[in-house]
């Protein structure tokens, strides 16, 4: 027989969140985001290397069906690691101008890194914080300026995996490699 073994149970914070301090972090997250989307509003072409190159190939798979693009370019849609930004951006495209859905795409790379950021501080600490507002300082970076629109999608989507992962995994299991509270342990037990 194998003895029991207790339940390990893990506390992530027993106080109750203030209302008030959640708030404030929304409006700052609010404002954050206003500040980083006024450069789209100002220019129709915003001065990134590679934007005009995105631009024009969504335009491309946007318009397929046009008698004239038809004749030149054809989609041949495969499993590929940058095809996120070319399925959303055909699809806005489709229903928006040009320029509007182009910045559109544009701020989403730029925002989604935030939101992961801020999404997975709180999968793993369970509180908001502020200093996960201060990756919006970093968020007109390098890679943003050179146009890797996919990738800074990926990775802001990596992030917001790895918080659901977390949440999911560790939170409601009790945390990796432990049961959880209403599975039998037994399973775990070597053989006697």
């Amino acid at each position: 027989m194998n003895a029991p073994v207790s339940q390990a149970t893990i506390v992530i914070d027993d106080r109750l969140p203030d209302r008030s301090e959640s708030r404030r972090w929304f409006l700052a997250a609010g404002l954050l985001a206003i500040v980083l989307a006024i450069p789209f509003a100002l220019v129709d072409v915003p001065p990134v290397l590679d934007y005009p190159n995105h631009l024009a190939r969504y335009f491309v798979l946007a318009h397929l069906d046009d008698p004239l693009v038809s004749q030149m370019y054809a989609a041949h849609w495969g499993i590929l690691p940058n095809l996120g930004m070319d399925i959303i951006g055909a699809a806005l495209l489709r229903v928006t101008d040009i320029h509007v859905g182009g910045r559109g795409l544009l701020a989403l790379s730029l925002f989604t890194p935030v939101i992961g950021v801020a999404v997975y501080h709180r999968a793993v600490f369970g509180e908001w914080s502020w200093w996960t507002l201060a990756s919006g300082l970093l968020a007109y970076n390098g890679a943003f300026f050179l146009g890797f629109m996919n990738f800074l999608l990926s990775l802001g989507l990596a992030l917001i995996a790895g918080a659901i992962w977390i949440a999911i995994v560790v939170h409601r299991h009790g945390g990796i490699g432990r049961p959880a509270a209403n599975e039998s342990s037994d399973a775990l037990q070597p053989a006697v």
